[in-house]
């Protein structure tokens, strides 16, 4: 199955707003709090259904030509007082469910308001290394051209060994900077991908890659989302 892409991967509020929402339809915790509210909305449903046709039959129950039974039910004992505990029974049934049920929407807000934080959080530190990695870029082109001076200046004698030594030393650190920012870089956007569509990501381009195909890049690992499912 090929690798779902990313439609955007900046910090404007459109892109922020379509990455949240296809993150909340794919957040496995949401899928299963939305199958929990579902079935305790049928469970309530259920319970009042019983208790209304409880509370209709109740009286058809208090019937009988056995005169103990009869006053039993008049003082409220005997038939009268097993069905007003079924019912209440049953009434407090359906309570706990609705409780269930608003704990549940309380958790699922609370789901989707975490999602949107660290797609937030993970979209800016993204941009944070793509602002990085402009900046070494452009330090690795000025090196270069110092670099490529001096080295025409050394083989005509000119400068020495140690200090040649220290220009190419500079220009390997550079290109080690570049590499750690891609690396964080293509492990942010991993990130991103596992909360967006609620898995992990690794591997090549196609892994991680965008509608924008100017900034798609690899992937060494992509880390598991940072939010957790609960069991209920």
């Amino acid at each position: 199955m090929r690798t779902p892409k990313l439609p955007c991967l900046n910090s404007s509020s459109d892109c922020l707003e379509t990455l949240t929402k296809i993150a909340i339809e794919h957040s496995p915790e949401l899928t299963k709090i939305d199958e929990r509210i579902a079935l305790a909305q049928q469970r309530i449903e259920v319970s009042e259904g019983r208790t209304e046709h409880a509370r209709k039959k109740r009286w058809t129950n208090y019937l009988t030509l056995d005169p103990v039974r009869l006053i039993s039910n008049l003082v409220g004992g005997g038939d009268v007082q097993r069905d007003n505990l079924a019912i209440a029974n049953l009434e407090v049934r359906t309570a706990s469910l609705e409780a269930q049920v608003s704990q549940l929407e309380r958790r699922r807000e609370e789901v989707k308001a975490q999602l949107s934080q660290e797609i937030t959080g993970l979209i800016l530190d993204y941009e944070k290394y793509t602002r990085r990695e402009a900046r070494v870029k452009e330090q690795i082109s000025l090196q270069q051209t110092r670099q490529q001076v001096l080295e025409v200046g050394y083989r005509l004698g000119e400068g020495s060994t140690t200090q040649m030594l220290g220009v190419w030393e500079k220009q390997e650190r550079l290109q080690e900077q570049l590499a750690n920012i891609a690396a964080n870089q293509d492990e942010t956007k991993g990130k991103i991908l596992g909360l967006v569509y609620g898995t992990n990501y690794q591997g090549g381009d196609s892994a991680i890659s965008t509608g924008d195909s100017s900034s798609d890049r690899g992937t060494n690992a992509a880390e598991e989302p940072e939010y957790q499912n609960l069991e209920y």
